[in-house]
């Protein structure tokens, strides 16, 4: 149990939260490779708690002793489950699981959000029958909860799906069959996050999806972010009339948003610079590049990016944080209704 800055758990009248009923991941996509959770949770492993004693590849690993955790909570939450693992790893038990959304069913004051790689779990678990069967057995083993008396009706329990419980799956831009298996979940509300968005989306069907969520990618060996990449994204909400919410730009920023950057500098003679001295790559060949033109900057690392658009994009390595979260010159903090 932590606060947490995540900028789309910041929502009016409710107070931000992470909760980790599970710990530990396996790497499944290219989106894995920078993973923040892997990084915080080597650092929780040299602080020797029990609940962090092991490493983060090594698997999912369910914690009973935090499930009832959201129970002491009193004023509304908007909760991020899972910061640290997947609920919906193939090594977590669905009967674990069943006593997680039992927990989500005692707290309506609450909002929980649940992001997955892996949909076809999380399918298995909402549609197959017994699942009724073990919401039920789950809340019977937990003596802090009343019975959930899940029984069925017209082929759904009793205000299934949860109101509460938004779900969610992660697509780096080219994992698409993602988002087509949770439109088939039963969800109140249906999201996708595009982070780390590190390829070309492409055409995005978000038929039924009620919120999007746009972000970069950090770490030492992080991609940029094309913005032609999330303009497409951002047309296609509008489109389908879900909501946008721009998250970060991630390690990199582009060139033509850092005009006021205290690193910006005017070279007018338009002569050509030889970039290798710059740390100055190509991010498609990972070799050193030139740059021609009137602007340029101090030393440091920076990227161009064609990424499959018309035009290619020049980066500042600033760090996430200076990049910040402005989507040409706006934030984006559209959330689903």
């Amino acid at each position: 149990m932590s606060k947490t800055k995540i900028e789309w758990c910041l929502r009016p009248g409710t107070k931000p939260e992470v909760w980790n009923p599970t710990t530990g991941c396996n790497k499944v996509s290219r989106g894995c490779k920078n993973c923040y959770a892997e990084v915080m949770h080597r650092r929780l492993m040299a602080m020797k708690p029990e609940k962090y004693s092991q490493p983060f590849l090594n698997g999912a690993v369910p914690h009973p002793p935090s499930l009832l955790i959201p129970l002491s909570w009193k004023t509304p939450r908007t909760v991020f489950v899972n910061s640290m693992s997947d609920l919906f790893h193939d090594e977590i038990p669905f009967d674990f699981i069943a006593q997680v959304w039992c927990v989500m069913k005692a707290c309506p004051q609450h909002t929980f959000i649940i992001l997955t790689k892996r949909p076809q779990n999380m399918l298995q678990f909402l549609t197959q029958k017994a699942v009724y069967k073990k919401l039920d057995d789950a809340s019977l083993q937990m003596d802090e909860l009343p019975s959930m008396v899940c029984y069925q009706q017209n082929g759904f329990i009793k205000n299934w799906p949860l109101p509460n419980v938004w779900l969610g799956v992660s697509d780096e831009g080219n994992q698409h069959q993602r988002i087509d298996i949770l439109r088939q979940c039963p969800a109140a509300i249906k999201m996708v996050s595009f982070e780390p968005l590190i390829c070309n989306p492409g055409e995005v069907d978000l038929t039924g999806i009620n919120g999007v969520y746009v972000g970069g990618e950090s770490g030492h060996q992080a991609t940029p972010m094309h913005p032609d990449w999330a303009t497409a994204i951002l047309e296609q909400c509008r489109k389908y009339k879900t909501s946008f919410f721009f998250k970060q730009w991630g390690e990199y920023l582009p060139f033509e948003e850092t005009a006021q950057a205290p690193f910006y500098r005017d070279c007018s003679d338009n002569e050509e610079y030889d970039a290798h001295g710059l740390n100055f790559y190509d991010a498609e060949t990972d070799e050193p590049g030139k740059f021609s033109g009137c602007n340029w900057f101090d030393p440091m690392d920076a990227f161009i990016l064609n990424g499959g658009c018309n035009q290619s994009v020049m980066y500042l390595k600033t760090g996430k944080l200076k990049a910040g979260r402005k989507f040409y010159g706006k934030e984006y903090n559209e959330q689903p209704a």
